[in-house]
């Protein structure tokens, strides 16, 4: 039997009045679960709305081609929620310990916003919530896929990806050659003409002659 006290824990169920207390609890079903036991699978029809009053579970299921994991404690509220256009449940939710959870029929959403709008006005900012955590995870998840795409991107103009191993260089390496080598020096016959004037006895003594035949000796292919 479930107390209006444990109820009243819930946050929003917090101040409301004991009478709509008694009501909610009157058309609810209350579940006892052991651990492992499963509440509602994955592509059951949303028809329920589960309050946690005691223990542990957790709800998993595959969105969107990932595993996503959330757990539940009491206080929290799972399942469908007025308004709320699901059709049929993302997850699967199961107990890992030892829990108490008060399933409230959907077919009795009309009846709950009449007689008790207060909690209608928290549940729907509750669901409010939900749909700005799933798209916060969204958002966060194509950012990632796009990151991971551009780094993909990236690796492949860069030559990362594709690429065949280099062939290692065996035999022995050629010697450098340098940029800059000498020119060879060239000796040719010199192109001025040479003086064949013979000496006279008067000149021959003259050191004037005398160093002018020494500078033939001198020049390339002179002849004495």
């Amino acid at each position: 039997m479930v107390e209006k006290a444990e109820l009243l824990r819930v946050p929003v169920f917090v101040d409301l009045p004991d009478d709509q207390i008694a009501w909610f609890i009157g058309q609810a079903e209350e579940l006892r679960l052991k651990p492992g036991d499963t509440y509602f699978r994955q592509g059951d029809p949303a028809d329920a709305m589960f309050v946690v009053l005691e223990g542990q579970l957790q709800a998993r299921g595959e969105i969107g081609g990932e595993t996503v994991v959330i757990a539940m404690k009491p206080g929290d509220v799972t399942g469908v929620l007025p308004f709320s256009r699901m059709k049929q449940f993302a997850v699967g939710a199961r107990a890992v310990t030892e829990a108490r959870v008060l399933r409230f029929p959907s077919s009795l959403f009309p009846d709950l916003v009449q007689k008790m709008p207060e909690q209608t006005q928290r549940l729907v900012g509750l669901m409010s919530d939900r749909i700005r955590e799933t798209t916060r995870l969204e958002q966060q998840r194509d950012r990632l896929a796009s990151l991971g795409k551009l780094s993909l991107t990236s690796r492949k103009n860069s030559g990362m990806i594709g690429l065949s191993p280099t062939r290692p260089v065996t035999g022995p390496r050629p010697a450098r050659t340098s940029a800059w080598a000498p020119r060879p020096t060239r000796c040719s016959t010199p192109s001025w003409p040479v003086r064949t004037t013979t000496p006279t006895s008067s000149t021959r003594a003259s050191p004037t002659w005398a160093s002018a035949r020494h500078r033939r000796h001198l020049r390339p292919g002179s002849r004495t």
